[in-house]
């Protein structure tokens, strides 16, 4: 069939012309590499139309669409690193991906990474491309690990796979030739959630105190709370442009706590929490007002309201929502006070931002040693992109030079 008459070229034109406006996403004047953060976030919203497509036509489920879209073509792009050699193997039950840099003899520090992609998306395979970076940048062995994807698997399935990892990597280190005494651990997105709630764990729970301390945490743009959605990061930044949006981070939130989505318009407008919880030390935690001061200045009256909140729903979720595992910042100041030293990272364009900031700001008021990066102008993700973004390179080598410090140290 071909399409010369001048009506049907005009429909469709009009077509791309109205795909394209759906697709585009501007991105404000302060933005750096714009029109690569805009194809981006357009990706993106291509896999959701074709996810939503498919499920329609009862190919597969929108989520397992999304999922092989992603995957695919993140394996797709790369064809592995010839400094590093892989091999994947099971760590007390959890697959693992184990890199380790090549032709390097001797002892090697050693790095548990979680993965990002909202514990609802992507795996180690789609993350080779930073995972081998890491491990080229650090010249240590790095462990990426497979835990389970909501929703199928809920809090706290994707916690303890990870937490199963990395006590197999402390108590067999000498089997992989890695010191035991410069191990840490880190993610980006919910990895950096995971890595930072492991930290809690290992650093508090007395059942692990035999084990060797982790040297270091790196916690890359991560959500760390789930109790506060009208913090300024996300009033500004929670309609994007960056692919992350209040709604989709609300999303994975659900999945991975309850397995369904049904609490998300709550979530949004802070309706998930009773007047009494927002009063409590928990709120505290994490209040507006430890924020930088230029941050403060978006927020209105609205945004910081304490006399509402639906007191079923919150009875219902509270458990899990102040649990430091799944909410790392929902950890008490003498928890906190536990933790290794931390290399953060925070990207502007996102509602993660004051999380980061949030995270920072109270080790570093409970005495632990924090360096914290911040890139003006990125959106959340841009950090994993190594290749595509001018900065992403420079930022995971800046990022493994902190590790570094503190596992040699």
């Amino acid at each position: 069939m071909h399409c010369y008459s001048p009506s049907c070229l005009f429909l469709v034109a009009m077509f791309w012309i109205v795909v394209s406006y759906y697709l585009y996403t501007p991105f404000p004047d302060t933005a750096k590499e714009p029109w690569k953060q805009s194809l981006t976030t357009a990706m993106f919203k291509l896999f959701g139309i074709l996810s939503s497509a498919g499920e329609t036509l009862q190919i597969d489920s929108a989520t397992n669409i999304s999922r092989k879209l992603m995957s695919g073509i993140a394996t797709s792009m790369y064809a592995g690193n010839p400094n590093v050699q892989v091999e994947k193997l099971i760590f007390d039950g959890v697959d693992v991906i184990l890199c380790r840099p090549a032709n390097k003899q001797g002892k090697l520090p050693g790095l548990v990474y979680f993965h990002g992609g909202g514990w609802v998306f992507l795996n180690t395979d789609s993350y080779r491309p930073l995972t081998d970076a890491l491990c080229e940048s650090t010249e240590a062995v790095v462990v990426s690990v497979e835990y389970r994807l909501a929703p199928e698997n809920i809090y706290p399935a994707a916690f303890d796979d990870c937490v199963k990892s990395v006590i197999f990597f402390l108590q067999n280190a000498v089997k992989y030739n890695v010191d035991m005494n410069k191990i840490g651990i880190a993610g980006d997105s919910v990895g950096g959630n995971l890595a930072m709630a492991v930290a809690l764990k290992l650093s508090n729970d007395p059942n692990l105190s035999a084990l060797p301390r982790l040297a270091v945490q790196g916690l890359i743009y991560p959500p760390l709370q789930f109790f506060n959605f009208r913090l300024p990061s996300y009033i500004e930044h929670g309609q994007g442009p960056s692919l992350l949006t209040s709604k989709l981070m609300a999303f994975f939130a659900l999945s991975y706590m309850l397995g369904n989505a049904t609490y998300i318009p709550h979530l949004l407008i802070n309706n998930h929490t009773s007047r009494s919880l927002k009063h409590s030390d928990y709120s505290h935690y994490v209040s507006h007002e430890l924020l930088p001061k230029e941050f403060q200045s978006t927020l209105d009256e609205d945004d910081v309201r304490l006399d509402f909140g639906d007191e079923a729903l919150s009875a219902e979720i509270e458990d899990i929502l102040l649990d430091p595992y799944f909410a790392p910042l929902m950890a008490t100041d003498a928890e906190i006070k536990k933790l290794p030293p931390a290399c953060i990272v925070s990207a502007e364009i996102d509602p993660l931002r004051d999380d980061s900031f949030l995270a920072a700001k109270r080790m570093a008021m409970n005495g632990i040693w924090v360096r914290h990066d911040h890139y003006p102008g990125y959106g959340h993700g841009f950090f994993a992109q190594i290749g595509f973004y001018e900065q992403s390179l420079p930022a995971v080598i800046s990022f493994c030079k902190c590790l570094l410090e503190k596992m040699n140290s």
